[in-house]
This record gives C-alpha cells, sequence and structure tokens, in this order.
C-alpha cells in the first residue's frame, strides 16, 4: 500500500495525518494550528504548544507580508 504523506484533503482541508489500524488515513480535521486531530495526540500539552507556535507564526507572516519595504 502506497504511503500517504500528504495532509490536505481533496477540497484543500487540512485534514489528520494519522494512520487508522487498516492503513487509511484519519480523515478527521486536526486542531486549530495542529497537524492531528485530538484523538491521535493533537490534544496533548506539547502538541497543543506546537500548534500555538504555529499559529504565531503565521500570524506574523501575515503581518509582515501586509507591510511596505
Amino acid at each position: 500500500m502506497a504511503r500517504v504523506t500528504d495532509t490536505e484533503g481533496s477540497m484543500g482541508t487540512s485534514v489528520c495525518g494519522a494512520k487508522k489500524r487498516d492503513g487509511e488515513p484519519c480523515g478527521a480535521y486536526p486542531l486549530k494550528g495542529a497537524t492531528r486531530c485530538r484523538r491521535h495526540g493533537g490534544g496533548s500539552p506539547q502538541a497543543q504548544a506546537k500548534a500555538q507556535e504555529r499559529i504565531i507564526e503565521e500570524n506574523a507572516r501575515g503581518i509582515l507580508g501586509r507591510m511596505d519595504p
């Protein structure tokens, strides 16, 4: 079976990158800023901290992208 590494759904939205026992992707939506759903570890303190970092970084990129040089 081919390994799926893309976490983008068919509509361009993020989906949990974890695999179920049958090898199929989870398909649930990850928590905001996370790459996994709560069931697959997205709710752990470490994942929540990293998700918060991603959100801050994304916001900073958006602000810097709107600034004139």
